[in-house]
C-alpha cells in the first residue's frame, strides 16, 4: 500500500545500507530498522493518533522530514519517528486518514 526509505545522511553514505524502511500493509505499520540485525516493529493503523511533523532546516530543503506518530499501547502510548521520509505532510495526512477510518470500522464491529 506505501512504502519509504529513510533519505537521513547517515543513509545516503551508507549506500541505502543503514536506511530505516517503512511500510503499511493491511492494517499495520511496519518499521524496520539496523544492518547487520533488523528489528521489525508492527503498529496497528486503528491505535495511531497525534501524528505531526518535523523538519530541520537542512530536510526543508530537501523536501523531507521526520513523520512522529503517537501509538496507543495497554499501558499508555508509544513514539514511533518516521526518519527523513519524502513529502512528510503527505505522509502524515495519510496516516491520519488511514487511522480515523480504521477506528471508524472497529467501532461499527463492537
Amino acid at each position: 500500500m506505501w512504502e519509504a526509505t529513510s533519505r537521513s545522511l547517515a543513509g545516503l553514505a551508507s549506500g541505502g545500507r543503514a536506511a530505516d524502511r517503512y511500510r503499511i500493509a493491511g492494517t499495520r505499520l511496519y518499521v524496520t530498522r539496523g544492518i547487520t540485525t533488523t528489528t521489525t516493529e508492527q503498529y496497528e493503523i486503528a491505535l495511531l493518533f497525534d501524528i505531526d511533523v518535523r523538519q530541520t532546516l537542512v530536510q526543508k530543503a530537501r523536501s523531507i522530514g521526520d513523520v512522529v506518530v503517537h501509538v496507543r499501547r495497554g499501558w499508555g502510548h508509544d513514539t514511533v519517528i518516521l526518519q527523513s521520509v519524502s513529502e512528510p505532510m503527505r505522509v502524515r495526512d495519510m496516516l491520519n486518514q488511514m487511522a480515523e477510518r480504521a477506528q471508524r470500522h472497529q467501532q461499527r464491529d463492537w
